[in-house]
Formats: structure tokens, sequence, C-alpha cells
């Protein structure tokens, strides 16, 4: 083999080298075990929330959407509403616009869950959520524009103009799964198999509650009725 030949291998050979060592250099995370938030079971009638059950619905939690402008949009919220069970699913049982805290607080996570959002109106997650201080994603289903989703970070409880932005369209449909997820943060979301967000920066990302709710619009709040719901803490490792 000719010297020229010998260098070109040793240059490919050390191309590879340092193509596998990036590879490798993707930061590992360690999952938590499952937790399960809300099972539904066979059950007639309203009934409250379970004392048991971990989950508080929020009645002094206030918001305002950079977008207040306009009524579809997450405006200015004020909780007068609650959740509660109907018919064996945690569902908005009073009021138009309710919030439950899911998790007082969680850095990094996994959430999964079998909901049926399938109406019009407008409902969000509040995700690293603490002192008014962390990411929305709402949701509002129109009779003529589809199903914007958006994602928008507020502070003091007021959504930055700047953040605010549409990620993508998905038309709820009957009970689908959700799968939320905050890793190294970076959101990701996905509906049945419909990857609504992969991998969207969170700057300024801290822990802090997980918190579903319902807004309302010209047409009213969404009708949320949760099947089950389950989350598990994500870390990273130590190098």
């Amino acid at each position: 083999m000719s010297s020229a030949m010998v260098n070109v291998a040793a240059t490919v050979g050390a191309l590879l080298l340092v193509c596998a060592g990036s590879a490798g250099a993707e930061p590992k995370v360690a999952k938590g075990k499952w937790e399960v938030l809300y099972q539904a079971r066979k059950s007639s009638g309203v009934k409250p929330l379970p004392k048991t059950s971990g989950l508080s619905n929020l009645t002094e939690l206030k918001l305002t959407g950079s977008m207040k402008r306009d009524r579809f949009h997450l405006g200015e919220i004020a909780v007068n509403g609650e959740f509660g069970i109907d018919q064996g699913l945690l569902s908005r049982t009073a009021g138009r616009c309710a919030a439950v805290q899911l998790v007082s607080e969680i850095g990094d996570f996994e959430l999964e869950g079998q909901i049926n959002a399938e109406s019009l109106g407008g409902w969000f997650w509040l995700i690293g959520w603490k002192d008014g201080h962390g990411y929305g994603i709402y949701n509002v289903t129109l009779k003529t524009s589809g199903s914007p989703w958006f994602l928008s970070e507020f502070r003091g409880g007021v959504g930055i103009a700047e953040t605010h932005q549409e990620i993508n369209r998905y038309e709820w449909r009957g009970m689908e799964s959700l799968r939320l997820s905050v890793i190294e943060n970076r959101l990701s979301l996905q509906v049945g198999t419909a990857s609504l967000a992969r991998e969207l920066e969170l700057p300024g990302y801290h822990a802090g509650a997980i918190i579903l709710g319902t807004y309302d619009t010209p047409y009213g709040p969404r009708n949320i009725r949760v099947q089950g719901l389950r989350y598990r803490k994500v870390d990273g490792e130590p190098d």
C-alpha cells in the first residue's frame, strides 16, 4: 500500500472514531417508576375529587396570555370552576375555567394519559409552574380554522409575547393517547401517532407543578374527560 493510501486510511479511521465518540456523547437519563395520577373506575353521577388521589383543584389561579385581545386564545384567565369525577372520568364538573394540579413539583418528566378532548373551546397545560413562572401549552378548536396548538413562557403569570408560537395543528378525535415530556429541558408532545412537538427548547425551564385546565372561548371551554394519567421523573445521569 502506498504512503498516500495509508494516510487516507488513517484519516478515515480517525474520522470514524470522532463520529463514534460524538454519537455516544448524547446525554443519558435515568427514569423513575411510573406513578398513577388517575385511573377511571366504574362510577355513576358527579363526585368531587377523591381525597386520596393527590389531585387538587386550584381556586386562585390567574393568567394573562400575550394574545389576550383574541378571545379564542389563552387570555385573561381566572379560575371559576373545578374538576371532579363524572361517570368515573376525571372531568370539569363546574364553571367554565377550571384547573387541577396533577403534580406539585417536578423537573424533567414523562406523562402519559388516555383523554377525550373532542369538542370546541380551549384547554391548557402548565408545566414547570412555580410562582407564576413556567410554560403553557394550549389548544383551541375552531369551527372553521382547525385546531392550533400554542406554546408560551409565562413570568409573573403573564405570557411573554416573544415566546408565543404555534407549534402544530391537530384536532382531537374521541379517546386518544397523550404523551407529554420534558427531558433535558426539551419539550415533546404526541397525541396518538401524531408528533405535535419534538424536543423544543424551553429556555429557563425549572422544576414546578404540572397543571391541566380549561378556559372559556366564544365556543365555550373544552370538555375534558380523562380515563387515565401517569407520570415518572426523569433525571440526567452524572458523567
